[in-house]
């Protein structure tokens, strides 16, 4: 069994079998290699050098498997050619492997298009002016829009084919699907002879068609959602129509994308929030981009025009270049110090002076348009720089691979430039500092395409090992500081501790050149390698939208059916919230509110009581971020309630300002670092024990007697005083005279002769029959009123529910379903009324039969009418995910222990979420050791060990949002596309 497998759910092909196969067979091959050659070249004897550490490594292979050193074959090619992507391409990484495939083809055709064109004429001036367009055009998402291309020539060939198999079979006509409307596809299908199959190829053809337009769309489908019927809230629906963000971007009004089910599908955006504009024009204004620089190289090419670096060769000169180069250092110095100071903290231990200050309304305009000068600024210098220190081989001493890598080195150069700005103006500023101080000749040698790559590779492995020292220093300290942590035999633990501290640093050192995670041995602080992978970290990041049925149909029909809800109901909630966020994030990342967060690995907390959110951006890229939303379970585990409640404190040590007038962080090697406040409009969730009210014999009376007055109105407005068209099945079941004595003073006669203008209920008998036989079938049991027994309480909850009492006469609503759901919807407001009424000392209101009484309660129809008032099954999280804006509902403690009734009120409204930026590699080593523990190192305890609570580190919640089945998240938007301005 191998001990550490890339793929811990489903492997279609079985790599992991061959994992081990795949190193035995490229030892042996490389072996082979060195046997067979016997030139006597320098390049040679390396390799055999080489070979000579590859046997050695050979003979500990099995070491190396037995803790999980050796990357699988996928994970290791994945994770080659990442790494080769982002270093020497200066791309981004990526989100699964087609986007991989399509990435690295777009990458590869830029740089071999900028090697012909200097090697056609030498021409330096076409290679710039194409590697810098090429560099622009390659920063974008454009593997999203070959994505898109692909699936829609997927799709026509798909019914291309499909109608060639019916003509060959007789020529039948494919009847065409209409996704969006269910019953029109019906009846086309009665007028022809489509057979199923073919019915379902079109559809999936359909459904193909309509995730490549929605994705180009760019929409989004929280707009979808509150456009559906039954929204209830027209305060939201006026905020949809107006625009979200700032520049003119109008977020969203399509028809939101459909989940991919098929392999893949995590290169699939069901939510891409928002667009910098409409997606058309960008490709149209990318695709005239293109074509105008085509044009003018060939142009320059006619008239043999390449003097630009000429013409900027006085940028060369020394005293000039002294000049520009510490303009760019100080614009670079004062830059990042001003973004680092709206941070709460500088260095996560000082307070920041202009934190709140640069963010308040004042100033949030003005530190907004001064962040897209510099960034546009500091692009513009930097690509002007590049351009006027190109120095490329001299023609004379320089083969074609030289060239070819110089085409490499300018094209990522330029590509780096727009694809992170940020990390691109500061590996230029580091180089210009370098060039400084009395280097070594080599650099020297180097052009600044090549010093360009050498200190970004350096940088980002840089950030990387302080991040891992800071997990492992935390993690080690922690063992023995915190008493719950500590463990048996701590002092010898300590000492064999120091004693590994040097090939701790070795592996410190390594894990941080190759990128690799770091493994904690089952949860102990003694480390090792961790095999190397995609930065993503597992080989698919699929969506989970929470057990039971999907809630996006093929059809409009299936969307609006408000049963189609998933069956998790915690995934309800975020299903509403995360497009919130997604909107939220946008400007925020744009506008550099977030600023350095917009980099592939990084990884966001973000927090409103009860809600934990995370944020994996696992792409980024010019105008855009591809971003894995998980959300976490609402009900509480005590792990999980004591790192949120750390969470918490933290947050109110930072925000609050009684707390924050402290001048150093209590919190500095904390994993989780605040950063600010969102505003998303999610619910605010009040709960509130019943005791007091459902148990009060006053209050249960009153429920009683506003019941019957509900359900008037409700039968009134329904059939608009004409009783006589009441269905025959409503009517029939009929009191005796007896009966109709117990029961007519319950029923409000001034109530309803105010109501209804009339002196007497002569002439609605009907009605009064049908209200009467409703009443005593919900509220009457032997004849006497269950609201005045001891079971009043229960009753109250069970009906509210769904729970009719037992008795014979139940059956009738039974049979009549629609009059059922009236019965029940009278009593529902009658709680809420009552409810609402003991809060505001209304009570009198509800008494009242008069005209202010009549008023009042058909004032409480109209308010209701907004609200989704009952149980919390199937349609109450289809609400819940739809965005609607009032629910309310009463059920029994989540305690099984508590026999109290409990009332849950959820509002949407506008809400802060606080942002916290994780340690990613703190994260990614927690992740790395799953395997290793799970399904090797297993042991008899329940409760695995990495669950455990972990203050600072934040092990049970970072756990929680693996991918399955290592992890469980209660809700995971799979791969998504945030579209930020450009």
């Amino acid at each position: 069994v191998d001990p550490n497998p890339y793929r811990s759910g489903q492997d279609l092909f079985r790599a992991s079998v061959t994992s081990r196969a795949f190193w035995i067979v490229f030892a042996f091959a490389v072996d082979l290699v060195a046997q067979e050659v016997t030139s006597t070249a320098a390049f040679w004897r390396s390799y055999r050098d080489a070979n000579d550490v590859v046997r050695i490594l050979f003979l500990l292979f099995p070491a190396f498997w037995a803790f999980g050193v050796l990357p699988p074959g996928e994970a290791f090619v994945g994770w080659l050619l990442e790494v080769l992507h982002v270093d020497l391409f200066g791309g981004s990484h990526f989100a699964s492997n087609r986007r991989m495939a399509i990435g690295w083809t777009i990458s590869l055709l830029s740089v071999f298009v900028s090697f012909c064109l200097y090697q056609w004429k030498r021409s330096l001036t076409s290679m710039m002016l194409f590697a810098g367009g090429a560099g622009y055009l390659v920063s974008k998402d454009m593997t999203t829009y070959v994505s898109n291309w692909l699936d829609h020539f997927d799709a026509t060939k798909s019914r291309c084919c499909c109608c060639c198999r019916r003509m060959k079979r007789g020529g039948a006509r494919v009847v065409p699907i209409n996704t969006g409307n269910s019953n029109n596809s019906n009846n086309d299908n009665n007028s022809g002879d489509a057979s199923p199959v073919n019915v379902h190829v079109v559809r999936a053809v359909n459904s193909v068609e309509t995730r490549a337009r929605s994705s180009a769309q760019m929409s989004s489908v929280n707009s979808s959602f509150r456009n559906r019927k039954g929204s209830g809230d027209s305060d939201v629906k006026e905020q949809d129509e107006k625009k979200q963000h700032r520049g003119g971007n109008n977020i969203g009004s399509q028809q939101a994308s459909r989940v991919d089910q098929r392999s893949g599908a995590a290169s699939r955006h069901l939510w891409p929030f928002g667009t910098a504009r409409n997606s058309f024009l960008t490709v149209s204004v990318e695709s005239w981009l293109v074509i105008a620089m085509i044009v003018a190289i060939l142009v320059l090419h006619a008239i043999d025009f390449d003097n630009l670096p000429t013409e900027m060769s006085h940028l060369r000169d020394k005293t000039t270049r002294q000049y520009w180069d510490w303009m760019m250092i100080a614009l670079c110095f004062v830059y990042s110090m001003v973004r680092m100071l709206q941070f709460p903290f500088v260095l996560r231990v000082f307070r920041s002076p202009l934190y709140g200050k640069l963010s308040s309304p004042s100033w949030s305009s003005r530190t907004r348009r001064a962040h897209t000068v510099f960034r546009w600024a500091y692009q513009l210098l930097t690509f002007t720089y590049i351009i006027s220190q190109a120095n490329p081989p001299s023609a004379g001493n320089a083969s074609w691979s030289d060239f070819f890598l110089y085409s490499i080195l300018v094209s990522r150069a330029f590509r780096w430039i727009w694809q992170q700005p940020n990390e691109a103006w500061t590996d230029a500023v580091v180089v210009i500092f370098l060039d400084q101080l009395a280097m070594p000749g080599w650099w020297e040698g180097l052009d600044f395409s090549a010093r360009f790559f050498v200190v970004g590779a350096m940088r980002s492995r840089m950030v990387e090992l302080i991040d891992k020292l800071e997990y492992m220093v935390v993690h080690t300290v922690t063992c023995f500081t915190h008493k719950k942590l500590r463990m048996p035999g701590h002092r010898t633990m300590a000492a064999l501790i120091v004693a590994l501290a040097p090939f701790h640093l070795v592996v410190l050192v390594c894990s941080a050149l190759c990128r690799a995670p770091i493994v904690p041995l089952l949860g102990v602080p003694i480390f090792l390698p961790g095999y190397p992978r995609p930065l993503r970290m597992w080989p698919d990041l699929t969506p989970n939208w929470g057990i039971g049925t999907k809630l996006f149909g093929d059809s409009e029909e299936q969307q609006d059916d408000a049963d189609a809800a998933v069956g998790d109901a915690d995934a309800a909630f975020y299903l509403q919230m995360v497009p919130e966020i997604g909107r939220a994030l946008i400007p925020a990342v744009a506008d550099g509110e977030l600023w350095g967060t917009a980099i592939s690995g990084r990884m966001l907390l973000l927090r409103l009581e009860p809600y934990l959110v995370c944020v994996h951006v696992v792409e980024s890229g010019n105008g855009y971020l591809t971003v894995v939303i998980k959300g976490f379970e609402l009900q509480q585990t005590s792990c999980h309630t004591v790192e949120a409640s750390k969470i918490d404190e933290m947050f109110d040590y930072v925000f609050e300002d009684t707390h924050f007038a402290k001048s150093r962080s209590a919190y500095p090697f904390h994993s989780l670092q605040p950063l600010g406040r969102l505003s998303i409009r999610t619910y605010s969730i009040t709960k509130n024990v019943l005791t007091g009210i459902i148990d009060d014999r006053k209050n249960l009376q009153l429920i009683s007697t506003t019941f019957v007055k509900f359900l008037i109105l409700l039968i009134e407005k329904q059939f608009g005083g004409r009783y006589d068209t009441m269905p025959s099945t409503w009517t029939s079941e009929k009191l005796t005279s007896r009966e109709s004595a117990v029961l007519m003073p319950h029923f409000p006669m001034h109530f309803f002769s105010t109501y209804t203008g009339d002196i007497s209920a002569a002439n609605a008998g009907p009605l009064v029959q049908l209200v009467l036989n409703c009443f005593s079938i919900v509220e009457i049991r032997n004849g006497q009123s269950i609201v005045e027994s001891p079971m009043g309480s229960k009753h109250v909850c069970d009906v509210f529910n769904g729970e009719l009492p037992p008795s014979l006469a139940r059956a009738f609503l039974e049979e009549n379903p629609d009059l059922k759901a009236i019965v029940l919807k009278a009593y529902r407001y009658a709680v809420k009324a009552v409810y609402d009424s003991v809060a505001l000392m209304e009570a009198d209101s509800l008494r009242d039969n008069g005209r202010e009484g009549v008023e009042y309660m058909m004032n409480l129809v109209k308010e209701y009418a907004s609200w989704h008032i009952g149980r919390q099954d199937s349609t109450w999280q289809a609400r819940l995910a739809k965005g609607d804006a009032r629910l309310f509902s009463i059920g029994r403690a989540e305690d099984a222990r508590d026999s109290r009734y409990v009332s849950q009120t959820y509002q949407l409204s506008p809400q802060l979420i606080n942002v916290g930026l994780l340690n990613a590699e703190s994260v990614r080593a927690m992740w790395a050791s799953l395997n290793v523990e799970l399904l090797y190192f297993t042991n008899d305890d329940d409760e695995r060990y990495s669950i455990q609570a972990h203050p600072l580190l934040l092990r049970n919640l970072c756990i929680q949002m693996a991918e399955p089945p290592l992890g469980y998240p209660v809700f995971s938007t799979g791969v998504q596309r945030l579209s930020l301005p450009s």
